[in-house]
C-alpha cells in the first residue's frame, strides 16, 4: 500500500482547510445577509402598521363625503 509523503499530506491538509475556510466565508455572508433581511423585514411591518393606524385614524376623521369609494 502506498503512503503520502508528508509534503503531499500537508498540501492536501492546507488545500481543505482553504476550502473550508472558503466555505465558512460564504456561510458567514449567507448569515449577514439572512439578518439583514430579516431587521428590513421587521422594519417593513413595522411601517406597514404604522401607515394602516395613520390611514385608519384619517379615515375616521374625515366625513362621510370625504372618504374615497374604493377604500
Amino acid at each position: 500500500m502506498e503512503r503520502e509523503s508528508p509534503g503531499n499530506s500537508e498540501r492536501s491538509d492546507k488545500r481543505k482547510l482553504a476550502h473550508l475556510k472558503t466555505a465558512l466565508d460564504r456561510v458567514s455572508a449567507l448569515a449577514a445577509k439572512i439578518s439583514v433581511t430579516q431587521q428590513l423585514h421587521r422594519q417593513l411591518k413595522c411601517q406597514g402598521h404604522l401607515l394602516e393606524y395613520y390611514v385608519t385614524s384619517k379615515k375616521k376623521r374625515m366625513s362621510v363625503h370625504e372618504i374615497p369609494v374604493g377604500d
